[in-house]
């Protein structure tokens, strides 16, 4: 918790040491509207830089706000189904899994998952908690879902896929907005919105609330029935911008998201606790295609095993406290008339707290990429790259790339790839040390469940 603070206080204190700064800085002008506006999208998850969505070295598909706005989903796996490509399930009233390109099971491992750029993937377990999102889907400007390996750019755990949520600046909702809905199964959902703006300096501050009940389950004779449970979340962010000349951008911000119900494993379901939530902070400096960010996640939450008990005769207890700590830089440089590279780093820090693997108490990784999107005329570009990581426990590991693109017009690109990516396994994986009672009373035998701490990465 000393930790924790320490961490905050820093964030004030630079949020506080900039701000003055950057409001002496002259505000840039306003760029002047074209005669005739084309509506052309611009994504950036498939190389960490801004390009047009027919120069992607991947196959992208995006959402933008006005899709999000008129598909009817209330949460983000009915979001996602309408992704070509994303395979959607959900087990219960908060469990969604998610995979690109392939069959999803009840704990998705191989899906990178980024808000602004911020990982949700939680790795201890090798998974993504989807409730943990904290926004409302009104404040998001579009959703790019990257279908195939994505590791040669963001590294371990993007394995079939990336999704990058990106969010609306201030300056880009201001106003007020309220929302209310409702549907089957007892769903509820609410959010309330403001953003606002003065000369060089935006803010915008949001709280939603999503409720649904238990789904139905039925009572199957000589198997180990337990009841479902139904979710409630309570979610707030504020996020603050200062434009500053120069084509520069800094962002401070926070939020909190909270979460309980049923959660499937491949060592049974758990049921999570009310008060489990995550809360994070956020700091981003944009100059150009120059891009410095830190985030700080901190992930505490309980939980109970539904079917499995312990040698004490009470459920397997979980209970789980992560800290996650990550900075990252990247830019990308035009050099003569043929060559972009795109290059970057970055270094994570986790600390982790885990009941049923208690030796798995930490994960350091650090990554760095390179990227060269060669030009060979205006319809033909040539793309190769790779990324080396260093993750605990593993040996480090390179990631390759390339995509030769065609691109005709706008509208149709034809790409041949190849790509490599890899999963690490999770401190569960390595580290679980749990036992519990089987067999059938009076003959009660304890059975013992133990990671393997020689796991290698997943290709």
């Amino acid at each position: 918790m000393d930790q924790k603070r320490l961490w905050s206080a820093v964030i004030a204190a630079l949020t506080l040491a900039i701000a003055p700064a950057m409001a002496q800085q002259e505000e840039a002008p306003p760029a002047e509207e074209p005669d005739e506006l084309v509506e052309e999208v611009i994504v950036v998850t498939a190389s960490r830089t801004e390009q047009s969505l027919n120069e992607a070295p991947a196959a992208v598909s995006v959402l933008t706000a006005k899709d999000i706005e008129s598909i009817p989903a209330d949460n983000y796996g009915a979001l996602l189904r309408n992704v070509p490509g994303l395979n959607v399930s959900q087990t219960s009233a908060r469990d969604i899994n998610m995979t690109s390109r392939g069959s999803t099971n009840t704990l998705s491992t191989s899906q990178l998952v980024l808000v602004d750029g911020r990982s949700l993937y939680l790795d201890f377990f090798g998974f993504v908690m989807w409730d943990f999102l904290p926004v409302n889907t009104a404040e998001i400007k579009q959703i790019e879902a990257v279908r195939g390996p994505g590791s040669a750019v963001w590294g371990a755990n993007a394995m079939t896929g990336v999704v990058n949520l990106i969010t609306k600046r201030p300056k880009e909702m201001v106003g007020t907005s309220l929302l209310f809905g409702g549907g089957e199964l007892g769903t509820l959902y609410g959010s309330l919105s403001h953003a606002g703006v003065s000369d060089n300096f935006g803010y915008k501050v949001s709280a939603g609330y999503y409720e649904q009940d238990p789904y139905e389950r039925p009572v199957i004779p000589g198997v180990q029935n337990f009841p479902n449970s139904g979710t409630a979340q309570p979610k707030g962010e504020v996020r603050l911008d200062w434009d500053l000349a120069d084509d520069s951008v800094f962002s401070a911000g926070g939020g909190y998201a909270g979460t309980d119900g049923i959660i499937h494993t491949g060592i049974g379901p758990f049921d999570i606790k009310k008060g489990s939530d995550l809360t994070y902070g956020k700091l981003d400096w944009n100059k150009g295609a120059f891009r410095v960010g830190f985030f700080a996640n901190f992930l505490q939450a309980d939980s109970t095993n539904l079917v499995s008990v312990g040698t004490n005769g009470q459920p397997l207890g979980f209970a789980f406290n992560t800290d996650t700590y990550n900075i990252d830089a990247s830019n990308t440089t035009v050099a003569g008339a043929h060559n972009i590279f795109t290059y970057g780093a970055n270094y994570r820090d986790s600390k982790f707290d885990l009941e049923i693997a208690p030796d798995g108490t930490k994960k350091q990784e650090y990554g760095v990429f390179l990227q060269d999107e060669i030009l060979l005329g205006d319809k033909v570009r040539w793309v190769i790259g790779g990324r080396y990581d260093d993750v605990d426990p593993i040996d480090g590991v390179f990631t390759p790339r390339t995509s030769l693109l065609f691109a005709p017009n706008t509208h149709h690109t034809f790409r041949i790839s190849y790509n490599e990516a890899f999963r690490t396994p999770s401190a569960i994986n390595s580290y679980l040390d749990a036992t519990i009672l089987v067999g059938s009373a009076p003959l009660l035998l304890p059975a013992t469940a133990d990671g393997n701490v020689d796991l290698v990465e997943e290709h």
